[in-house]
């Protein structure tokens, strides 16, 4: 194998209780996926996939992996949080944990050899958005080329934008807008004409 096709991905897990992180003793898994859709796990040869992250009474693990790519000089790994049977996690209430990954696609260039992947778990219900946005402004400091922050098995494209959890319909609130808008022209026009 040419030095050309070796790679380094790191991979960070961090489990927070609203923006706090906080110790478990859970054993997380992570898939490494060749497909945007999540359907054909790399073979990592002697490593498995998708790969046990134990978090032993810690809030925080990395896992440094020297990966061969084969001969592309450019090659993406899709990565999402999976049950250890490789299936992608997509009912996060059952699953106990919110989830959130930077850098969830990891693309290499034959000038980019080193990527990280950082792999969010909130305990399921505890982090508003403002946790997010804080835990995020945090990130941005050592992730400033990698911004692409989606949820857990969906391709990221660098203008992800998260998901507010607001889904309010704001149809009523724009009627009273507009209807403010006219009585105050109307009150406008009675207060020029009365001027005169």
């Amino acid at each position: 194998a040419s030095e050309d096709s070796k790679v380094t991905l790191y991979l960070t897990k961090r489990v927070y209780y609203g923006a706090e992180q906080i110790p478990v003793n859970d054993t997380f898994y992570v898939g490494l996926f060749k497909d945007e859709n999540f359907t054909q796990l790399y073979d990592l040869g002697r490593q498995p996939n998708p790969l046990p992250l134990a978090l032993e009474n810690k809030s925080e693990l990395t896992l440094k992996l020297s990966l061969n790519l084969g001969s592309a000089s450019n090659a993406k790994i899709y990565v999402a949080e999976t049950d250890e049977n490789g299936n992608v996690i997509r009912d996060e209430e059952s699953f106990g944990y919110d989830i959130r990954l930077i850098n969830s696609t990891a693309e290499f260039t034959k000038d980019r050899k080193e990527v990280q992947t950082v792999l969010m778990n909130s305990v399921y219900g505890t982090s508003t958005q403002d946790d997010w946005n804080q835990i995020f402004s945090e990130e941005g400091n050592d992730f400033a080329d990698y911004d692409a922050i989606s949820g857990n098995g969906q391709a990221s494209a660098g203008t992800a934008s998260p998901q507010t959890g607001d889904d309010t319909p704001v149809g009523w609130y724009l009627g009273l807008l507009s209807a403010s808008f006219v009585l105050l022209a109307a009150g406008y026009r009675r207060w020029r004409l009365r001027g005169r």
